[in-house]
């Protein structure tokens, strides 16, 4: 009869999972490597959960990942075009996060640096209530 109850109870939990498409969201929190949450980060993105990308990606950024302080900055400037209302387009968020992947010797970073200071001046592009360095 013990057999018949586990048997049972793993049914159940494979209905479970057929039902709810055996997905598990990413991690928010924990003692994850910076690389770590930049995979959950892309694993997001592939699902189009755009606000659980951004905090993965920020994350990864935060401890000095250049592939993620790149990647945001990317996601930041192309914004809503891309993504959606998800993620709102900040060029000068980007900007911090590009000149960051700068210092670390990263030529994206320092392309990216060289455009949005020169799309500064473009008609209609926002300024930054900070400043641009």
């Amino acid at each position: 009869m013990k057999v018949s109850s586990t048997l049972h109870r793993l049914a159940c939990f494979a209905m479970f999972l057929s039902i709810s498409g055996g997905a598990t969201a990413a991690p928010l929190e924990g003692d994850y490597a910076p690389e770590q949450h930049l995979q959950f980060a892309l694993e997001e993105q592939s699902h189009r959960n755009y606000r659980s990308m951004l905090h993965h990606l920020r994350v990864a950024a935060r401890s000095g990942l250049v592939e993620a302080q790149e990647t945001l900055g990317l996601v930041l400037v192309a914004g809503q075009s891309i993504y959606g209302p998800a993620v709102r387009t900040d060029h000068c968020e980007a900007l911090q996060w590009f000149i960051a992947a700068a210092k670390s010797g990263s030529e994206l970073g320092v392309q990216q640096v060289h455009f949005l200071n020169r799309a500064r001046n473009a008609p209609g592009f926002r300024g930054c209530k900070r400043g641009w360095r």
